[in-house]
């Protein structure tokens, strides 16, 4: 049992590592459309990006074994719930190898009231040159990257707030 779980921890340290070590360049900046993806979401409904075009998005890349994306889980959840009415909406893509099992586990554990995705194919990760998890955009309603954000944040701390009701209150006419 105790060799089981310490190989189990293993092999999930060194896909951790190996992921974390993928050299990606960087091919989404701010100012540049943000790729459209085909993902699969909980209860196997698809949705693109772009459906959730005329909302400020924030994309959210993630795994379930990266102990600073589950660290800021919660104040997403503050954000969505903060936001969610004025025309924003947090997007998780999880980039977990072993897929819905380990997905929906989590997510008994630590529940949301936003979408997440599966990225079986890592087809959108590598669209948008993530490297390290979490790795958050920022995409404004006509789909624009405004910010690319790289490691855990206090989601719901009166800076970042701020920044998104801002773009919030932006018109494109």
């Amino acid at each position: 049992m105790k060799r089981n779980l310490l190989v189990l921890l293993g092999t999930l340290l060194l896909g951790a590592g190996l992921f974390l070590l993928r050299p990606f360049p960087e091919r989404v900046k701010s100012g540049s459309l943000a790729p459209d993806w085909n993902l699969q979401g909980q209860g196997a409904l698809a949705k693109k990006l772009s459906d959730y075009r005329g909302k400020v998005v924030l994309l959210n890349f993630w795994a379930t074994w990266c102990p600073p994306c589950r660290a800021e889980m919660p104040s997403l959840q503050r954000l969505q719930g903060l936001l969610g009415e004025k025309g924003f909406q947090i997007l998780a893509v999880s980039v977990d190898e072993e897929g819905w099992p380990v997905i929906q586990s989590f997510l008994k554990v630590v529940p949301v009231s936003f979408p997440v995705f599966w990225d079986e194919r890592a087809e959108a990760s590598e669209a948008y040159g993530v490297s390290r998890l979490p790795e958050s955009f920022l995409i404004d309603q006509k789909g624009i990257v405004v910010r690319r954000y790289t490691g855990p944040r206090d989601w719901d701390a009166p800076e970042v707030v701020r920044e998104i009701e801002a773009l919030l209150r932006v018109t494109h006419p």
